[in-house]
């Protein structure tokens, strides 16, 4: 049971960093469409793809957690879980290469720039 909780909190949390990305995306289109510099505009063209990707990534994110979630409930319920042998950490980033994970360090990044931006 307890395992069911904290694979729901961490489902709550991804969707909370989808919502927060996409409304790092809406912010930048808006942004986009207010500046004619054309170095602004590019960064926040980057700063939309980077977000995308991320949006992609928690995606995946989501989808093998409720994968999992469905496994420990059904094992829970004495039903056998398709893809038990199937590990949430073996999750792909965006780009399709093992292991990595979000990018924490170029949001943060990003987000100074657009903080700079608004801020000049």
């Amino acid at each position: 049971m307890q395992a069911t909780q904290d694979i729901e909190q961490k489902i709550a949390d991804v969707y909370k960093r989808i919502q927060a990305e996409r409304g790092v995306i809406q912010a930048s289109q808006r942004m986009r469409q207010a500046t004619g510099n054309q170095d602004v505009q590019r960064t926040l063209d980057r700063k939309i793809r980077e977000a995308e990707s991320s949006i992609s990534y928690f995606q995946e994110t989501l989808d093998q957690l409720k994968a999992k979630k469905t496994q420990i409930e059904r094992r829970d319920s004495g039903g056998s879980a398709p893809g038990a042998g199937v590990r949430p950490g073996d999750a792909r980033d965006p780009r399709g290469q093992p292991g990595r994970k979000s990018r924490p360090e170029t949001r943060i990044q990003a987000s100074v720039v657009l903080i700079c931006i608004i801020f000049d």
